[in-house]
């Protein structure tokens, strides 16, 4: 009996300790993912902080951005007015120099001079109070990026890798460094200016947003061969980068990516590519040679912006839409080939491509929307074909070498300022029977060499009387006598 009854006793004990090790397990496997829960939101809280600082310095930056190219444009007006200002003091003084009397030409001269030194002194203010804004905009991005370091250190505290990085105790990044992981979490390596190398394994199929941003030292780079997605700024100011091979798996580039990747020279996008974000490559001054696959048709807005050692550039008629801005500011880009199967040419596509020499618009173009050539100051021809139907504001404005135009009987608008400061434009050819709408009176101001506007016989009187049109009829002329003088 007492035999059996140390027996139930044990088994008592056991199955005690058994429910009481299960219990206390099951607590600790409780706490442990109530612990890792915190902690997953800790650092989504985290990343939504950063997410919203990030996305604030962008607006920022697009700002200082916005402002010093306003800066540049005041000082190509000022530069110009003041060309101006001397060439009109220049005929004073040859006017007063011929003996003759010259009294209302002179005083309607200096008439002109004051009205330029006006505007030459307000854009001088404007340049001074936008170089103020912007310092002040610098000062908050300053203080903006260093608490964005703060909270990047604190989501990387668990992060063995990063702090290893960030000690300098190591430059590379190897395949076996990171396990069997899937995704590179959102600023993963944020900063890491100590890192040089990365290779991704093929297990990753994601890169998180700005996970390997500010990496400035980085130069090479090894994608995973079954990557699907690239976060916006994910490798944004990679200063250093050289060269980004992408796999065939690869199926959407997130917005400024690649940004700032300033050695960059060459792309291939893969036939998967079909998502890319605005700004991707903006800027990648040395970027060169871009080959597109098939699988990409918008190219949203400022993908190429200040891409300025783009020279030439071939889209695959694979490409149905473009974005606003596409090549701004390319500076070097000479010749551009556009695919046949866009209607729409979106803002600024060109604006100050300051070498452009050689775009032909397809037919099936039936939009032009503003200032897509502005600036493109070495473009000497462009042909409109007969598809448009409008014309924005300052399309060929400061397109200095265009001497001749022909606007389509198709075109039934055109924006404000279109030709403005056109300096060697001479003769414009309106081939419609009604004028196009364009109902703003400096359409043909600062057309300093402009001689000539043709227009169809049986319609001398209605472009005559048109708006805007009426305030340069000494210029308008029969089509029949255009045609007889150059057969002449």
């Amino acid at each position: 009996m007492s035999k059996t009854l140390n027996i139930t006793i044990f088994l008592l004990i056991c199955i005690s300790c058994v429910l009481l090790g299960y219990g206390i397990f099951g607590i600790t496997v409780k706490n442990l993912n109530n612990t890792n829960n915190d902690l997953t939101n800790q650092n989504n809280l985290l990343i939504s902080q950063l997410d919203k600082l990030t996305s604030n310095n962008s607006s920022l930056l697009n700002l200082v951005s916005t402002k010093e190219q306003k800066i540049k444009d005041l000082e190509k007006d000022v530069l110009l007015k003041e060309e101006k200002i001397s060439s009109l003091n220049k005929q004073i003084e040859d006017l007063e120099k011929a003996g003759q009397d010259y009294t209302e030409e002179i005083a309607e001269l200096k008439t002109q001079i004051s009205n330029l030194q006006l505007s030459l002194d307000s854009a001088n203010n404007n340049i001074s109070e936008l170089q103020s804004e912007i310092q002040t905009l610098n000062n908050q991005l300053d203080s903006a990026n260093a608490r964005i370091d703060e909270l990047v250190l604190q989501l990387n505290s668990d992060n063995e890798l990063f702090l290893k990085l960030v000690s300098g105790e190591i430059t590379e990044l190897k395949a076996e460094d990171f396990g069997n992981i899937t995704e590179i979490r959102p600023y993963a390596f944020y900063g890491c200016t100590n890192l040089t190398s990365v290779e991704l394994p093929d297990t990753i199929t994601k890169i998180g947003d700005c996970s390997f941003k500010d990496c400035r030292q980085l130069t090479n780079v090894k994608l995973s061969n079954n990557l699907t997605e690239i976060g916006s700024d994910a490798f944004h100011w990679g200063y250093s980068i050289q060269s980004i091979e992408f796999p065939e798996t690869l199926t959407s580039i997130g917005s400024s990516a690649f940004g700032y990747c300033n050695s960059l020279t060459s792309l291939k996008f893969p036939d998967s590519l079909k998502s890319l974000g605005d700004s991707v490559f903006s800027p990648c001054e040395s970027l060169r040679d871009i080959e597109f696959g098939t699988g990409t048709t918008i190219l949203p807005s400022r993908l190429f912006a200040f891409c300025s050692s783009l020279e030439s550039i071939i889209l695959p008629d694979c490409v149905t839409e473009l974005g606003s801005e596409l090549f701004y500011q390319c500076i070097n880009l000479q010749t551009v080939t556009l695919p046949s199967n866009i209607t729409i040419m979106p803002n600024r596509l060109f604006s100050q491509c300051l070498n452009l020499e050689n775009v032909v618009i397809p037919d099936g173009v039936e939009i032009i929307e503003d200032g897509v050539f502005s600036y493109c100051s070495n473009l000497t021809n462009i042909i409109i074909p007969q598809s448009v139907v409008e014309i924005g504001g300052h399309v060929f404005s400061y397109c200095n070498q265009i001497e001749s135009l022909e606007i389509p009987s198709s075109v039934e608008s055109l924006g404000f300022n279109v030709f403005s400061d056109m300096e060697k434009l001479k003769e414009i050819k309106f081939m419609g029977n009604n004028p196009p709408n364009c109902d703003y009176i400096f359409t043909f101001t600062n057309l300093y060499s402009l001689q000539s506007i043709w227009v169809p016989d049986e319609s001398l009187d209605v472009y005559t009387n048109a708006s805007a049109f009426n305030k340069v009829p000494q210029l308008i002329k029969p089509l029949s006598e255009y045609v007889e003088s150059e057969v002449a």
